[in-house]
C-alpha cells in the first residue's frame, strides 16, 4: 500500500464518520486533505472523483454554493473520463449541479444540468420512475415560482471495504497485500473495492510477409532436440517503499480508529481498519512488534464473533512469530499463550485450553515469581476450567492457591479476590459442601468465572439465584435471560 493511499483511507474514514454525525464542518476538513491524496493517484482514478464529490457534499450543507458547484464540475469532468463511468455517477452529478445553479438563482445553468439529469435518469431508472418526476418539477419550477427551492443533494453513500467474509489467515494476507485497486460502483449508488484486473499481455505482432513470395520450405524435425527452459517467473512489481517512521504513524492511526470500533462493539468497522493496519506494516517484516498486534487484535475480533477457527488461524501465527523472535520464555509469549487458552476454552476444546492453561501458568510463574497476581488471576483460569468439566477435585486446590495470592497482591476486598470467592463458593455447593460455600461468599449466586469470561454451570437445587444483572457489562436484565445490551444469555453463558 502506498503512502498516498493508506493516507487517503485514513481521511477518508474520519471524513465519512464525521458526515455521518452531521458535523459536515470537520468532514470538509478531512475530504481537503483526502483531496491532496487522491491527486496523487492520477488525475484519472475514481478516488479522485469520490473525493471531490464528497468534499462538494459537506460545502452543499454548509452552504458554501460555490466552492461546492466548483468541487462538483471537477469531479463530474473525472467521471466523464473513466472508461467505465456509470449512468448513475453522471445522473447524480448533474441533478446536483442543476440543484446548486437553481439554488444560486443561475437559471441558464440550472436548466442545462437539468436537462442532462433528466435525460441520464431517464436512461437509468425509466421515465416513470419518482426521482426522475421530482427532477421534473424542480425544472418546471426555474421559469414558473421564483421562490421554488431544490429539495437536496443527492448524496452519495460508499461501503469503506466490502464486509468480508469469515478469513483463514493465508486469504487474509494473500488478498490484501497489494495496491488498493481504484473505487468502482455497483448497483444501487454503493461502491466497494473491486478485484484487481489481471494483465494481460498483447498478442505478438505477425511478422509481415510478401503475399506474392513462395511458403518457405517446413524445417526438417531435429532428431534430437534441445528441451526449452520453461519461461522464468515474472515478479510483481511492488509499491514504493513507505518510511518506517510515517509507516508506524500510519498505523497507530488505523489503530486507534479500529480500538473505537471495538470499543463499540462495531467489529465490522474495525475488522477492516486493522487488516488496513496489517497490509501496512506487513512489510516491515514479521518481526516488527506491531505486525503480531494486528494478528492478535484480528483475532480478538474472530473469537467475539465466535468464528473459532480464523481467531486460532491468528493468534498461532502470532504465537509462532513471538517464540521464533522472542524465544519461549518471554512475556510477549505469555501474553499469547493465555489467548490461544481462552480460545479454546470459549470454542469448547477444553484439551487445548488446558494444555495452554497450564503453560500460561508456568510461564508466568517462572517470569513474575510466585506471589504474582497476574499469576493468580491464571491459576484462577485454570481452575475454572476443570470446574466447567466438573472435575472438582482438581479445581479446589487451584482456587485454593489463586485465593492467597490474590489476598496478598490485590488486598481482600479487591473485585479480583470477590470475584474468585464467588467460584469458590460455588465449587462448594457443586461438591455440596454448604457450609464451607457459606463462609466463602455468601452472595454465591451458582455462577464461576476467571478473567476470560463467566460461565454458567448446573448448581444443586436451591443453591442458585436469579441475576438481577449481567455478570459481563452489568445492566440490569429485568427478568429476562439474555442481556439486551452486549448479548450475553446468563441461561446458557454464552454470547
Amino acid at each position: 500500500m502506498s503512502s498516498s493511499v493508506a493516507q487517503w483511507k485514513i481521511y477518508r474514514t474520519r471524513a465519512e464518520l464525521a458526515g455521518d454525525e452531521g458535523t459536515h464542518d470537520l468532514a470538509e476538513e478531512d475530504w481537503k486533505e483526502a483531496l491532496k491524496q487522491a491527486r496523487q493517484l492520477g488525475q484519472n482514478d475514481r478516488r479522485l472523483a469520490y473525493t471531490l464529490e464528497k468534499l462538494a457534499e459537506s460545502q452543499f450543507h454548509l452552504n458554501k454554493l460555490s466552492d461546492a458547484t466548483a468541487n462538483a464540475l471537477e469531479s463530474l469532468s473525472v467521471y466523464e473520463s473513466l472508461k467505465e463511468e456509470k449512468l448513475s455517477d453522471l445522473g447524480r452529478l448533474n441533478a446536483n449541479l442543476a440543484k446548486a445553479y437553481h439554488a444560486q438563482n443561475m437559471t441558464e445553468q440550472a436548466k442545462s444540468y437539468y436537462t442532462n439529469a433528466i435525460t441520464l435518469k431517464e436512461k437509468e431508472l425509466g421515465i416513470a420512475h419518482p426521482d426522475v418526476e421530482a427532477l421534473k418539477v424542480c425544472f418546471a419550477s426555474l421559469s414558473t415560482d421564483a421562490s421554488f427551492a431544490p429539495p437536496a443533494i443527492e448524496e452519495f453513500k460508499i461501503k469503506i471495504e466490502p464486509t468480508p467474509e469469515p478469513l483463514d489467515l493465508k486469504t487474509a494476507l494473500d488478498s490484501i497485500f497489494s495496491e488498493e485497486p481504484p473505487l468502482t460502483e455497483p448497483p444501487q449508488a454503493e461502491i466497494s473495492q473491486p478485484q484487481a484486473i489481471p494483465h494481460v499481455a498483447p498478442e505478438p505482432t505477425p511478422p509481415t510477409t510478401d503475399p506474392s513470395a513462395s511458403p518457405a520450405p517446413a524445417p526438417a524435425p531435429n532428431p534430437n532436440p534441445t528441451p526449452v527452459p520453461p519461461p522464468a517467473p515474472t515478479t510483481p512489481q511492488a509499491p514504493p517503499a513507505m518510511p518506517t517512521e510515517q509507516v508506524g504513524i500510519l498505523w497507530s492511526n488505523f489503530k486507534n480508529m479500529a480500538e473505537n470500533y471495538m470499543a463499540s462493539n462495531n467489529l465490522i468497522e474495525a475488522e477492516k481498519l486493522w487488516l488496513d493496519a496489517l497490509a501496512l506494516i506487513q512489510p516491515l517484516g514479521e518481526a516488527n512488534p506491531n505486525y503480531c498486534t494486528t494478528l492478535e487484535n484480528l483475532g480478538e475480533i474472530r473469537l467475539r464473533m465466535q468464528d473459532f477457527p480464523t481467531s486460532e488461524s491468528y493468534f498461532l501465527k502470532a504465537y509462532n512469530i513471538k517464540v521464533g523472535v522472542l524465544g519461549p520464555q518471554h512475556v510477549a509469549v505469555a501474553q499469547t499463550v493465555n489467548q490461544l487458552a481462552r480460545l479454546y476454552y470459549q470454542g469448547g476444546n477444553f484439551e487445548k485450553a488446558e494444555y495452554f492453561g497450564r503453560q500460561c501458568v508456568e510461564l508466568q510463574e517462572k517470569l513474575f515469581g510466585p506471589e504474582d497476581g497476574n499469576l493468580a488471576c491464571s491459576i484462577h483460569n485454570l481452575a475454572t476450567l476443570y470446574h466447567m468439566q466438573k472435575k472438582f477435585e482438581m479445581a479446589e486446590p487451584l482456587y485454593k492457591r489463586s485465593l492467597e495470592i490474590k489476598r496478598k497482591a490485590f488486598g481482600p476486598d479487591h473485585p479480583e479476590t470477590t470475584r474468585l470467592l464467588k467460584s469458590y463458593s460455588d465449587l462448594m455447593r457443586n461438591m455440596n459442601r454448604l457450609n464451607e460455600a457459606d463462609e466463602l461468599d455468601s452472595m454465591a449466586d451458582g455462577r464461576i468465572s476467571g478473567t476470560w469470561r463467566a460461565i454458567s454451570v448446573p448448581a444443586p437445587p436451591g443453591s442458585s439465584k436469579k441475576m438481577e444483572n449481567c455478570d459481563i457489562c452489568g445492566t440490569p436484565l429485568g427478568g429476562a435471560t439474555r442481556c439486551a445490551k452486549c448479548g450475553y444469555d446468563t441461561s446458557l453463558g454464552v454470547f
